[in-house]
């Protein structure tokens, strides 16, 4: 049976041997490990899922509202609010997401 494709929950112990495994790539490679960086998709944001819910509500909120004030006045303040609101609105996606995929975990172990 094959993991890939599915995510693979590590233990504290092999965090913590990634972590300086990658911070020792930094050191000796700053290079590579910039290539290896452009590469890796936007999805991989290391917050809670809770505060990327959290902050995509919020980002939500407060571009709504610029996008409602300024879109009438000044054309360029109504489409940064309104790049804004896709980036909330990515949060509020990819938040729900890792919720919803933790619950049915938990559902089926």
């Amino acid at each position: 049976m094959s993991d890939a494709g599915r995510d693979v929950t590590l233990s504290e112990s092999e965090r913590r041997a990634l972590a300086e495994i990658e911070s020792a790539l930094v050191t000796a490679d700053p290079a590579l490990h910039r290539r290896m960086l452009v590469g890796r998709p936007a999805r991989h944001i290391r917050m809670h899922p809770r505060s990327m819910l959290l902050l995509g509500a919020a980002g939500f909120v407060a571009s709504m509202v610029v996008l409602l004030v300024t879109f009438a006045a000044s054309l360029w303040a109504g489409v940064a609010a309104s790049l804004c609101l896709l980036g909330s609105m990515f949060l509020l996606t990819e938040a729900v997401s890792t919720l919803v995929k933790g619950r049915r975990t938990r559902a089926t172990s």
